[in-house]
């Protein structure tokens, strides 16, 4: 990037740690560029579930401009990516896509560990297509299993198998995880969606649902214990990846409001 754009040579005259300012551009033009693709693939998502092109727009607004977008997505870490290839997989589950489904998954996990929460969602799929979507996903998973086993003894960490496989590790990560828990746990829960909550339980209450998102509210329940699989009090950087049924709830409550 640093030779088609010459970002070297722009920073030059304004920085003097060009280095860093270098990193921290590429990065940024990455997770910028992940971003657009999850915006357009969320409000064609949208559509699909039968919403307008207005309220497409609107989806898309709320997510660039949710507390955890601005505040990580677009620093040097790689929820931008991540967060794209789960709205892939989503968008493909939705569409029923087994092509786009095995490629993102395949490269999705690579990218972001989080995005094995589409073995769930796969789970919540209409009968007929949830087998299918099951062996699109299969490469993803043995290729990781493969990849991921081979260096388990390095000091990074376990991967998200071998802690729910291990009793042990999983109950020492349950017990850190309470033992960490605190007020920031729940101001992090409130900023997953801040304001936005309150269309949310609106839309969950009063309105109804399409049946894809309907079947997918299970997920909902993974913040609240998937932190403790983990070791950590709190995961709504991560939890935020599910946006695509949360907020399209918010949407509904929005819409119903306003008629």
């Amino acid at each position: 990037m640093n030779r088609v754009l010459n970002i070297k040579g722009f920073l030059n005259r304004y920085y003097e740690d060009v280095e860093k300012k270098s990193a921290q551009l590429s990065f940024g033009i990455i997770n910028i560029l992940f971003l657009a693709g999850t915006a357009f693939l969320f409000f064609l998502f949208i559509q699909n579930l039968g919403f307008s092109r207005i309220e497409g727009l609107l989806a898309g607004m709320l997510f660039l401009t949710s507390f955890f977008v601005i505040t990580y997505y677009t620093l040097p870490l790689v929820d931008s990516a991540g967060c794209f290839f789960v709205m892939s997989c989503f968008y493909a589950l939705q569409a029923q896509n087994i092509f786009l489904l095995t490629v993102s998954f395949l490269i999705g996990v690579f990218a972001k560990e989080s995005t094995f929460v589409i073995l769930l969602a796969v789970f919540f799929t209409v009968r007929s297509f949830r087998w299918k979507a099951v062996f699109a996903c299969l490469p993803g998973v043995v290729l990781y299993s493969v990849i991921a086993g081979g260096r388990s003894g390095e000091p990074s960490g376990y991967n998200i198998f071998e802690i729910i496989t291990a009793p042990a590790l999983l109950q020492q990560n349950i017990a850190a995880a309470f033992s960490d828990f605190s007020w920031f746990t729940l101001i992090e829960t409130f900023q997953l969606m801040s304001l936005a909550w309150i269309f949310f339980f609106w839309g969950l209450l009063r309105v109804k649902k399409p049946e894809f998102i309907k079947r997918q509210l299970w997920l909902l329940f993974l913040p609240f214990f998937v932190p403790f699989l983990i070791g950590e009090s709190s995961v709504n950087r991560v939890a935020f990846y599910i946006f695509p049924v949360f907020l399209t709830v918010v949407i509904l409550g929005i819409k119903d409001v306003l008629d």
